[in-house]
This record gives structure tokens, C-alpha cells and sequence, in this order.
């Protein structure tokens, strides 16, 4: 069965509350999980992140949306942590900076896979 998008009934922001208990996961392992798993982590980090900057930029621009922006940040804020947090412990700096360019290169790769190429 095919993921549809158009059938996915949103929740309200309202009803979207975190408690520490819900953002707390049981991280990864190295060495039981895949290493695409730490890949898409750290992308899905990113781009809650980069949601997060963007929407406190939008903010700036337009009074009428700076407290509905904020409520969103604050969800953004807390599925970000949510997400990071996956990333266990026993991770070294040095792992996760290389898992960094691993994202760098397979994000690269991606997209010139869907470059047309005349």
C-alpha cells in the first residue's frame, strides 16, 4: 500500500503538547542499527531545525503571524529535540561529524540523481 499524503488528517496545534516522557526515546545503537538511520536522523534534525529558523524569520515580517509562528516553533522546537536525541551516547563527536558529511555527500548525491542531465 502507497503512502497518500492527501489522506493524512492533520492534528491541532492545540492538541499538540510534549512531555518530557514523549520526547524521550530509546536512541540507537551504532552498532545494531543501520547507518542510514543515523543519516536520516541528523537530515530530519536539519531540516526541523531550518523550519524553526525560517518560521522565526517569516515572524519578523508579518505582526498578524508572529503568535500562531510561535506556538509552531515551539512544536518544531520539541520534534527537533525529539529527533536529536536519537543519537545515543555512546556516539563520539568524531562519528557524528563524520555522519555530518555522510549526510553532506548522500543529500549532494540525491539531488544530481534528479538533475536532468541533457
Amino acid at each position: 500500500m502507497a503512502l497518500s499524503l492527501t489522506d493524512i488528517k492533520g492534528c491541532p496545534i492545540e492538541q499538540q503538547r510534549f512531555t518530557l516522557r514523549d520526547m524521550v526515546q530509546k536512541p540507537i545503537s551504532k552498532l545494531d542499527d543501520d547507518a542510514f538511520t543515523r543519516i536520516r536522523i541528523i537530515l530530519l534534525n536539519g531540516l526541523e531545525l531550518e523550519a524553526n529558523r525560517f518560521s522565526h524569520m517569516a515572524a519578523r515580517f508579518n505582526q498578524h503571524l508572529r503568535l500562531p509562528l510561535a506556538k509552531l516553533r515551539r512544536i518544531e522546537q520539541h520534534q527537533a529535540t525529539t529527533i536529536n536525541w536519537l543519537i545515543g551516547a555512546d556516539h563520539s563527536p568524531l562519528e557524528t561529524t563524520i555522519a555530518y558529511e555522510q549526510v553532506a555527500i548522500e543529500v549532494t548525491a540525491a539531488v544530481a540523481q534528479r538533475e536532468p542531465d541533457e
